[in-house]
């Protein structure tokens, strides 16, 4: 459960997970899966490390989902 990130669908797009997760390919291999109304990120083979990479990559969401809904 460690490397498990859980992103709630209400706030977070399909589009923009996917989008993240292409733009972080370099950084890690991240896996994601639907469940119980979230998204459920599961992170291995971090660059950065696990807590730091899990970090950045919500941060990076956070705006490109703000983005998408301008």
């Amino acid at each position: 459960m460690e490397n498990k990130l859980f992103l709630n669908q209400n706030l977070y797009g399909r589009k923009s997970i996917l989008e993240a997760r292409m733009d972080y390919k370099k950084l890690a291999k991240i896996e994601i899966e639907e469940a119980d109304g979230y998204w459920i990120c599961t992170f291995l083979q971090c660059t950065y490390g696990l807590k730091r990479t899990m970090l950045e990559f919500e941060n990076y969401l956070i705006g490109l989902s703000n983005r998408v809904r301008q």
